[in-house]
């Protein structure tokens, strides 16, 4: 994967990616296309001994251990009468 695969004109924008050997999909926002990788900026929450923490992560993912990224651009509510 190169820079061009993660658009510049995305940074600030929620995106979600999927990184590693986890097909999940994590929702987050592209902070930054650099030569290394994308860094990501995502909300993560932990508990610890019955209290719940909160917190921004930021974090590089390579372009090695990137599997994908995908920008929703458009969501419409469905009429489910037809």
């Amino acid at each position: 994967m190169d820079t061009e695969k993660a658009p510049r004109a995305w940074i600030g924008e929620k995106v979600s990616v999927v990184w590693g050997r986890d097909p999940e999909r994590v929702p987050c926002v592209l902070i930054d296309v650099v030569p290394e990788g994308i860094v990501i900026e995502k909300v993560s929450t932990t508990e610890v001994e019955g209290k719940t923490y909160e917190g921004t992560v930021r974090a590089l993912i390579s372009w090695n251990a990137l599997g994908s990224i995908q920008k929703v651009v458009d969501w419409k509510e469905k009429d489910d009468q037809g």
